[in-house]
């Protein structure tokens, strides 16, 4: 409950003044959010079978301890900012993880609404909060490996929820193409980030 009070604070501190958006253009981004954001990244490469995720998770809670830091600090003051914690948090495992990425993907979206990253990084977290419920997602984004000796594949989408028209201005391909890129991603043994 904590968390969900904090991210209603957020989102209604940080959106509800359109002048927001104005007066973080002259702000400059948080060099320790930047760090985090690639040193996740970095944890990334070498493809899913390359990836001690032990280490990587553990390197996950303490960027997640970090970026909540610095959130409650009032630190974090750009669209590049938020979204970067949101990839952050979108490396979570509970549901408050996954809905405290989509909250900081929507003030990102929404403090530049052009920066398409942002708005994928929306969708992707939408999507990764139906994982969390165990739903299925919308947008198409999330892949999963349901067992140990499961391949991994696309997560289950929610035909007509989304369509292809709301996945482009979310900067997303049609849901066709993103089922043939998952195909495509799980074939090569070479996987890419997340």
């Amino acid at each position: 409950m904590k968390t969900f009070t904090i991210i209603l604070a957020l989102t209604i501190i940080f959106v509800s003044e359109a002048s927001f958006a104005q007066e973080t253009e002259s702000l400059a981004d948080s060099p320790e959010m930047r760090a985090m954001f690639e040193a996740d990244q970095s944890d990334r490469e070498g493809g899913l079978d390359g990836i001690d995720w032990d280490i990587v998770n553990r390197n996950d809670a303490q960027r997640r301890e970090q970026t909540f830091e610095l959130l409650r600090a009032g630190r974090l003051n750009t669209t590049r900012d938020y979204l970067h914690a949101a990839y952050i948090f979108q490396h979570g495992n509970t549901v408050d993880q996954a809905r405290l990425a989509l909250s900081l993907a929507w003030i990102s979206a929404s403090i530049d609404q052009e920066n398409m990253e942002a708005r994928e990084m929306t969708a992707g977290a939408w999507d990764r909060l139906m994982m969390r419920y165990r739903q299925p997602q919308w947008y198409g984004t999330q892949a999963e490996k349901p067992g140990v000796d499961a391949e991994w594949g696309m997560y289950e989408v929610l035909e007509g929820a989304i369509s292809d028209k709301e996945r482009e201005t979310m900067g997303l391909p049609p849901l066709e193409e993103l089922r043939k890129h998952f195909e495509e991603m799980f074939q090569d043994p070479e996987q890419p980030e997340e």
